[in-house]
């Protein structure tokens, strides 16, 4: 009887053991899935593959950061809103960071968080008809590697300036499609002249924010953010 009674302790003890064990490993949060490259709102919570409404906040591109990334002399990041195919561009600019400070400052992150700044109604007006439709926003990462120099004499220095020659090299490429666009009317009158060239008066109005455009589902993530126009 002694015997028995103690098996039933010790089974009793096991089950106890394992019930906390479990209550344990459930108690600890499970690590977020990777995140993978592409367009998002609201700083990284919310991924996107296509821009159905205007009122968003917080647009950006996230993409993760190779060793063959860390390697270039230079990073361009090109930017631009408009159709390829119409050769037609609303917004093309682009940024270029030196590849010693790309890599001083997002060396040891995995995945940056890049922001997308546009107009004050995040691109749901343009005064473009042959963009109303098919157009996308693009996104392009260029890396470049110094091949040589070019030499050339420099007058203001009295000097042989040296110039570097890049061989490019592209990095990736992403692109969304801009949806329920409206056009922006604009007439003769919604210019005025300004010392021989006109000054448009007409401006599109301002994004209306919303809070169903895109919503931050869950917590946001934590990701580096890193701003190619401060460097």
């Amino acid at each position: 009887m002694k015997k028995n009674l103690k098996a039933v302790l010790l089974c009793g003890i096991f089950i106890s053991s394992s019930l906390v064990a479990f209550a344990n490993d459930n108690d600890k949060e499970l690590p977020n899935e990777p995140i993978e490259n592409g367009f998002y709102m609201n700083e990284g919570c919310t991924k996107v593959d296509s821009i159905t409404c205007y009122g968003f906040e917080g647009f950006s591109f996230v993409h993760t950061v190779t060793n063959d990334m860390l390697a270039y002399d230079q990073i361009t990041y090109a930017f631009a809103v408009g159709s390829e195919e119409k050769s037609t561009f609303e917004l093309n600019y682009m940024e270029i960071v030196e590849g010693r400070i790309f890599n001083a400052v997002v060396g040891k992150q995995q995945v940056i968080r890049i922001p997308l700044y546009g107009y004050h109604d995040n691109h749901e007006y343009t005064k473009y008809k042959n963009t109303l439709t098919g157009a996308h926003y693009i996104v392009r990462i260029t890396g470049s590697i110094i091949t040589g120099y070019k030499e050339k004499w420099d007058e203001a220095t009295q000097s042989i300036k040296k110039t570097p020659i890049y061989k490019n090299t592209e990095i990736l490429q992403e692109r969304i499609p801009l949806t329920n666009r409206k056009h922006l009317k604009r007439s003769f009158l919604s210019y005025i002249p300004v010392i021989g060239f006109f000054v448009p008066v007409k401006k599109a109005p301002n994004a209306v924010k919303s809070n169903d455009c895109y919503p931050c589902e869950g917590k946001k993530p934590e990701i580096f953010t890193f701003d190619p126009s401060k460097y």
